[in-house]
């Protein structure tokens, strides 16, 4: 692999790592809407889902 392609794929992988997914905009638009004791058991299976892919 050349250093430029090996630069261009780092770049990539650092943007996809560092922006939020669809799990965290799901999160914030319940914080929002309902609170945040409402959205505790949402969070907390996301956080054992989370845990159960790695």
């Amino acid at each position: 692999m050349h250093l430029t392609s090996l630069l261009i794929f780092a770049a990539a992988l650092f943007v996809a790592a560092g922006s939020p997914g669809p799990s965290i905009a799901a999160l914030v638009a319940r914080v929002i809407a309902k609170g945040f004791r409402d959205v505790f058991p949402f969070l907390l299976a996301m956080w054992i889902g989370e845990g159960i892919w790695l």
